[in-house]
């Protein structure tokens, strides 16, 4: 089947959501850019996943630190419960990052990126803190810990800018790194920097026999 067939993706976004538990990195992978996904519940549910718009020119500056954690570990630090005043802040966070890429309104990330649930116990191991706040310091737009960590991603850019053609927009991402790695230097933290641009393009299919 041609791995690119609307029919075929949702299949894939089926099955490999299910193997992981969550569509958190298959949904994007799948269908590119940035997915809001749910599972609809329900006696038949499944895995629904919609594309949010980003702006041209966005570029993901990441530190990568050299120790590795597992997933199920750092969750399962996590709290079963939480506040209902937490429960609102990281809710409320949420719908403000959608509306920024939606919008285009980058400077609202910055408070949209912010988190009080996981990122206070995930970062303790590393200075998380001090790295958001290097990258903040530089102009990135927001910061974050990259799903359940170590990596820490900021976003630059995104101002219609090309980043073929336009050095100010590498030149800002390459700032942040900077400012990222010398905070982990001063806070005892190996690790190394990535800038990367986000794609838009999901799975597609390269082995001639799967083309039409």
């Amino acid at each position: 089947q041609d791995l690119a067939a609307p029919q075929t993706k949702q299949l894939l976004l089926q099955l490999a959501a299910d193997a992981e538990g969550h569509p958190d990195n298959v949904a994007p992978a799948i269908y590119g850019g940035f997915q809001v996904s749910i599972n609809t519940g329900g006696a038949h549910p499944q895995w629904v996943t919609q594309r949010v718009g980003m702006p041209q020119g966005l570029q993901a500056v990441l530190f990568i630190p050299q120790f590795e954690s597992l997933t199920a570990e750092t969750r399962a630090a996590l709290p079963t419960t939480i506040p209902v005043a937490d429960a609102v802040h990281n809710i409320s966070r949420a719908a403000m990052l959608v509306n920024s890429f939606a919008t285009g309104n980058m400077e609202a990330l910055r408070y949209a990126c912010q988190d009080v649930i996981h990122q206070p116990i995930r970062g303790e191991a590393f200075p998380l803190k001090e790295l958001i706040a290097a990258a903040l310091s530089k102009g990135a737009h927001g910061a974050f810990l990259s799903g359940a960590g170590p990596t820490v991603l900021a976003l630059t850019g995104g101002h219609g800018s090309d980043v073929h053609a336009d050095t100010m927009v590498t030149f800002l991402a390459v700032e942040v790194a900077d400012a990222m790695m010398d905070a982990a230097k001063e806070n005892g933290c190996e690790g190394r920097t990535v800038i990367s641009s986000p794609s838009i393009s999901g799975v597609v299919c390269t082995k001639e026999e799967c083309k039409p």
